[in-house]
């Protein structure tokens, strides 16, 4: 990868990259180190190890027009405060921690893809209070939500400002907490074929006793079977 960092930075012009192979904490440096001579990277984040993607994301915050690069399809001074948590906590529990742990305001952007525990719930909520849009989905695992998604509602209520939430998958079946928080959420997409009747009656009360109704969006997220492309162009639009 030096190599490679070098012939990019001698360059005259901006290059695109793509990273399919994974990265030591070596290379990720010396991808660091030319990020200001790359107008759009593409690389597996989840190939990554959490150090190896903390020092990529503080790479482009640094950068002096961010706005300039595109990281897997995230503008770059977006993607620098955008995390994925990925796989199964128990097999990573470091990985998670870590991204978990980072200051206030280093986290904008998160989406929720491993095994809630007592220790990531607990990591997660002060966050709450600063982030833009949280995402929790559990299409291939299951997130253990149901024990903590009191916790995260009852942190979302106090927030000042207004948060745009993804819920998709199985973890549609443990919303029922976040609807005595809707006036503290401007969007909120759902996997609707998750939601139980009895939710779906919940929801509609819950809107409908809003202060300001027209404030909330609810959005159904189009199956991906059904419709790839418009699931990932609704995808695309939420996470940016």
């Amino acid at each position: 990868m030096e190599d490679i960092s070098r012939k990019i930075m001698d360059r005259q012009n901006k290059i695109q990259l793509d990273i399919s192979a994974p990265l030591d904490e070596n290379a990720t440096h010396w991808l660091a180190w030319c990020l200001s001579n790359v107008s759009d990277l593409e690389i597996d984040e989840e190939e990554l190890s959490a150090q190896n993607r903390i020092i990529l994301h503080e790479a482009v915050e640094r950068l002096t027009n961010p706005q300039d690069l595109t990281v897997n399809d995230v503008n770059g001074d977006r993607w620098s405060k955008y995390w994925v948590l990925y796989g199964d906590h128990l097999d990573q529990p470091d990985n998670v921690m870590q991204i978990l742990q980072l200051p206030l305001g280093k986290i904008e952007i998160l989406n929720i893809c491993v095994r809630m525990t007592d220790s990531t719930t607990q990591a997660l909520l002060p966050h709450l209070d600063v982030m833009d849009k949280l995402g929790l989905v559990s299409v291939y695992n299951d997130m253990n939500l149901n024990p903590y998604i009191e916790d995260i509602s009852r942190k979302i209520m106090d927030r000042q400002n207004k948060i745009q939430i993804w819920m998709e998958g199985p973890a549609v079946k443990h919303v029922r907490p976040l609807f005595q928080c809707l006036d503290k959420i401007s969007k909120l997409y759902l996997g609707m074929k998750h939601l139980t009747s009895e939710n779906n009656r919940l929801l509609e009360e819950a809107i409908q006793r809003l202060h300001s109704p027209q404030d909330f969006v609810l959005e159904e997220i189009v199956d991906v079977h059904t419709d790839k492309d418009q699931y990932l162009a609704q995808y695309k639009e939420f996470w940016q």
